[in-house]
């Protein structure tokens, strides 16, 4: 049998060559685009959760001119803290992680925010000791975590020194923050009986301050303290030195050393050494030789608190020689000049004599979330997302550990 060969054909070959060729720079061509496709995706859904966690509008966005400089942290060298210990375990055993200290006892741990060393105390007095041992009792036994609760990171004992580490906001305590602000620089929108700018944007920015973002803090403020004492807890220390502001303007209480439960009772009574608070924040009722702190007392206290932060960190009472007897008289501080004045009635109502005629910190809430409402103030929603990203940062800090 014979076979025929017959020779290709150069031209067919050329073209098969040249289909290959555009097959191959075609599939290159969608590679490249789906890339940037990806990466356009990308970018969008960031820029997406970072305005869901940070709620601004640059469109709409009007600040608070004119703005302070931002203060950059110091970097140093490189120091090592604890990181958030397991139960029962001490500070021996935790992990450790690499900080830069940033300013005397405060360190900045890298991708998780501040840490702080919030106590140092290195006395053998007795008194001293438990004073911090019962803090640290509330700290790891007593309060589930809570978004306007500073939160917990780890604590180490050496001997007689007891070190206890929180979160660091970036803020520092709320009344040297609003102390930077004055006629100048506040963004003042209330306007006689109302306010202007009610579809205003809340700014997270640390260098500006307006009306609404004390309104968004005196119920912040209140939303930490209702939680406390649905919890069976007082304060007994709420000032604005023991307020902190973090870096998107949410709001921490702290300094829980003189912190207790007052459990099955109305109050927490102390019958040994008296506590030396604040005369200025203290109730009435403190004033007697009872001692019976309640919630009921940490609402007096709020409510000077929250008159100092809508005077932009005035002295309450000042140029008053005695105040207990001023308060006994039925004297009370003024109307700040930023304060609605629907505000400042609550204020006279947390200032009432008889403790019983006091609203709770439920009441607070609900008024404040009322007030907003009836005003038309649109940030009651970029509050709560604000505290939401809040809770995602705690639970990372607690994830670490």
């Amino acid at each position: 049998m014979d076979f025929l060969i017959q020779p290709s054909d150069p031209g067919n070959s050329k073209d098969h060559n040249l289909i290959w060729k555009l097959i191959s720079i075609s599939f290159v061509i969608v590679i490249v685009v789906l890339g940037f496709c990806i990466l356009y995706l990308w970018i969008k859904l960031k820029s997406v959760i970072r305005k869901i966690r940070n709620p601004r509008n640059d469109a709409e966005l009007e600040t608070c001119e004119p703005m302070l400089p931002i203060i950059e942290p110091v970097n140093e060298p490189e120091q090592v803290v604890m990181e958030i210990p397991n139960e029962h375990q001490n500070a021996n055993t935790w992990n450790l992680e690499y900080v830069h200290q940033i300013e005397e006892n405060v360190y900045h741990t890298l991708g998780l925010g501040y840490i702080t060393m919030l106590r140092r105390n290195r006395s053998t007095d007795p008194e001293q000791q438990k004073v911090i041992k019962d803090e640290l009792r509330f700290l790891t036994e007593g309060i589930e975590r809570h978004p306007n609760l500073l939160t917990f990171i780890g604590h180490e004992e050496n001997g007689s020194r007891i070190s206890i580490y929180m979160e660091h906001p970036e803020g520092g305590n709320l009344l040297k923050f609003v102390k930077r602000f004055d006629d100048s620089n506040f963004g003042n929108h209330l306007r006689n009986v109302g306010y202007e700018n009610t579809h205003w944007v809340l700014d997270s920015r640390l260098t500006t301050l307006c009306t609404f973002d004390l309104l968004s803090f005196s119920w912040q403020i209140a939303n930490g303290m209702k939680y406390l004492a649905g919890n069976e807890f007082v304060h007994r220390w709420l000032t604005l030195k023991n307020v902190f502001v973090t870096a998107n303007k949410t709001i921490r209480i702290g300094n829980f050393n003189l912190t207790r439960r007052f459990g099955n009772n109305p109050y927490y009574a102390i019958v040994t050494q008296r506590t030396q608070l604040d005369l200025h924040h203290q109730a009435p009722e403190l004033n007697s030789n009872e001692n019976r702190f309640s919630e009921q007392s940490d609402v007096w206290s709020y409510a000077v608190s929250i008159w100092r932060l809508w005077t932009l960190g005035k002295i309450p009472y000042e140029g008053v020689e005695n105040v207990e007897e001023f308060i006994g008289d039925g004297g009370r501080l003024s109307k700040p000049e930023y304060a609605h004045q629907e505000v400042y009635h609550y204020m006279l109502e947390c200032w009432k004599r008889e403790k019983l005629d006091r609203p709770t910190f439920s009441k607070l809430t609900e008024f404040f979330e009322n007030h907003m409402d009836s005003h038309g103030l649109q940030i009651k929603r970029q509050i709560d997302q604000k505290l939401e990203a809040s809770r995602t940062v705690q639970e990372a800090m607690e994830a670490s550990g």
